[in-house]
């Protein structure tokens, strides 16, 4: 199992959604590790209840920023993953509609650990609205072409998209999937096969998502992968 230690540090975006802020956090305090972790929130203006619960978080180390103007969520993600960058050399981007699972910070610190510098790997996404049609075990994380939630980078890898931000700042996300997975360089996201974030935030939510999870020995599914074909997904083997 990967240690968390050295911290990880969370860039999370808050918007005006108080109920759904005070369920995350609740989450983020069970989250094994948080308390080694750095949480840094970057509110956009307008909503003082939000704030008041980020800056009443006293689990683990925290900074509260509310933004000048409101920035919008792809401009206000870039924002806050900069500023986190300074700071250290992997970030975890998170919501205020996400629910984490308590091994996230394990997850992550595995992803950290071995793939900064497989430059095939462009990020590990902990959130996906389906599962492969075969895994062993909750240890299971595959490759696919569509990035998903709750996503953590290395600094190089970030720093790939951040020079290019304004092009996709419409929808980022696909973007991202068009640009850089589904074309372009052809990069990979990790997923766990079972879901580490829940989107609250959804009324319509397709979730495979198990909230508390032991310890694992993370693994990456070899021989197979997920590719993405626009919003399609296709399993296809993936020469060793």
């Amino acid at each position: 199992m990967a240690r968390v230690s050295p911290p990880i540090t969370v860039a999370f975006l808050v918007c005006d959604r108080p109920a759904l802020l005070w369920q995350v956090l609740a989450a983020w305090s069970k989250v094994r590790g948080v308390e080694d972790a750095r949480l840094e929130f970057y509110c956009e203006p307008g909503s003082p209840e939000s704030v008041a619960l980020c800056e009443a978080v006293d689990f683990t180390e925290r900074t509260v920023t509310v933004n000048p103007e409101r920035l919008g969520h792809a401009w206000n993600m870039h924002s806050a993953m900069q500023a986190a960058f300074q700071r250290t050399g992997y970030v975890i981007q998170a919501n205020d509609d996400y629910l984490p699972a308590t091994d996230l910070l394990e997850l992550h610190a595995w992803h950290r650990d071995y793939y900064a510098d497989d430059d095939t790997v462009l990020a590990l996404t902990s959130s996906r609205d389906t599962i492969p049609p075969f895994f062993d075990s909750l240890a299971d994380v595959w490759r696919c072409g569509l990035i998903g939630a709750l996503s953590g980078f290395h600094q190089r890898k970030w720093e790939w998209l951040a020079g290019r931000w304004a092009e996709g700042t419409a929808n980022w996300w696909q973007w991202v999937n068009e640009k850089w997975l589904q074309s372009g360089p052809c990069l990979d996201v990790l997923f766990p096969a079972i879901s580490r974030g829940e989107d609250i935030g959804d009324p319509h939510p397709v979730s495979f998502f198990i909230a508390d999870i032991p310890p694992q020995e993370y693994r990456e599914v070899t021989g197979w992968r997920e590719r993405g074909y626009g919003w399609q997904r296709i399993i296809e083997e993936r020469p060793q």
